[in-house]
């Protein structure tokens, strides 16, 4: 992955979001590029790929449709994160 931005994990350390160009297109050309997003891990400061995956965009919402058919997120969960986003989303226009 060709990381474009990282941000720390909010709650464990050496953890971080990555978002960039996905693996799989990074030797493309630029216009045939998708973006993708990962939980990246260190150990020791060195990245660890088993322990990092990455997603590609595209399939996020079908990714968190799936989880919240199977009841893998409460009612709350979906909530926190529809309003925390909501508000911080209109923040940043």
């Amino acid at each position: 992955m060709n990381v474009k931005e990282e941000i720390p994990h909010p709650n464990l350390r050496d953890h971080f979001i990555q978002f960039g160009t996905s693996t799989w297109t990074e030797n493309e050309a630029e216009e045939y590029q998708t973006e993708s997003v990962r939980r990246a891990v260190y150990n020791n400061g060195k990245f660890s790929p088993h322990g990092s995956s990455e997603i590609p965009m595209e399939d996020m919402v079908m990714l968190l449709r799936e989880c919240i058919i199977r009841k893998k997120l409460s009612r709350l969960q979906i909530l926190k994160m529809i309003f925390s986003t909501f508000f911080k989303y209109k923040k940043s226009k």
